[in-house]
């Protein structure tokens, strides 16, 4: 049976106050609260010198927690450490005492949740006004306008990672904003130069016989660099104006996280494999095998998503 409302503090005095003051009867009293049970009413009146003079309700002790409160704290602490940490690291600290839902009600004590990782800094007014500006200016573009455009993008691939999205128990608000890296990380990678020599050895071709392309890379200061400008215009193409912070407007920002995931389907060895020359040959190949494999279908419906999202 479940169990029933508990009496309000009013009727348990009253029912208390029949027992020792009137001397009755637990059946009598039962017969005058037929709605509350004989054992109900025996209890009550049992309980009264643990409730006090105001009757309240004693302090149920329910079921013991499963953590102590020592091995609570240490779970709060190790995310305050490491803030994306995943479910089973949580478990491994306690011994697996607890299941996943349970260590997920726990979280909600705590008032944590899992954020996704945001991929860009946050847009300030100024950019979101430019992005409202970029939507209205190219609006009215059709899916056969869209198929003109070229986009561009660049991404790092690495063994084992890349797989899917990556979360955090930092709020986006708190997460790493542009200009607060790490000042002491190693540079290097991708300039101008290196932009210029790829530009000069690809574009030709891919825009052959296309003189009304479009094309379109971010405003990275590699790409904005006189000598990249200056060859673009000497290719006589039309480059896109690109609002700052957009790379979610750009459709090959869809095509890299599929293109990671049907890497490591296609060559999970690249997990186990050693960091040196041979593996960085293997990987290198497998991305071009794996990129010639994604169907031409779903790069023609990501060029012509841009329409949608205006």
């Amino acid at each position: 049976m479940p169990r029933g409302p508990e009496l309000s503090p009013s009727t348990r005095s009253r029912i208390c106050s029949l027992r020792t003051d009137a001397k009755y009867s637990y059946g009598k009293i039962a017969s005058l609260f037929p709605y509350i049970p004989r054992s109900t009413i025996v209890s009550t009146c049992k309980l009264e010198a643990i409730r006090g003079k105001e009757n309240d309700s004693c302090k149920r002790t329910g079921r013991p927690r499963n953590l102590s409160e020592e091995e609570r704290d240490t779970i709060y602490d190790y995310i305050q450490q490491k803030p994306s940490c995943r479910y089973y690291e949580l478990l491994d600290l306690v011994d697996n005492k607890i299941c996943e839902r349970t260590l997920r009600d726990l979280l909600k004590e705590f008032g944590l949740r899992k954020w996704r990782k945001i991929t860009r800094p946050q847009l300030t007014e100024i950019d979101a006004l430019n992005r409202l500006a970029w939507a209205e200016r190219y609006r009215n573009f059709t899916p056969d306008d869209w198929a003109r455009v070229y986009f561009s993008d660049k991404t790092s691939i690495e063994r084992g990672s890349g797989a899917g999205a990556q979360w955090t128990f930092v709020r986006p608000i708190h997460q790493a904003q542009e200009g607060k890296g790490d000042p002491e990380s190693a540079r290097g990678g991708v300039t101008s130069n290196v932009v210029h020599s790829t530009y000069s050895t690809y574009l030709p071709t891919i825009l052959s016989n296309r003189s009304n392309a479009i094309f379109m890379h971010n405003n990275a200061s590699t790409h904005t660099a006189h000598i990249v400008r200056d060859l673009l215009q000497e290719i006589g193409i039309e480059v896109i104006q690109w609002p700052p912070h957009s790379p979610d407007l750009n459709p090959i920002e869809n095509l890299w996280g599929l293109l990671k995931r049907k890497l490591l389907e296609c060559f999970p060895e690249l997990y186990d494999m050693p960091n040196n020359d041979d593996t960085r040959r293997y990987l290198i190949e497998a991305a071009q095998s794996t990129w010639s494999q994604i169907d031409a279908d779903i790069l023609r419906k990501l060029s012509i998503s841009r329409q949608k999202i205006m």
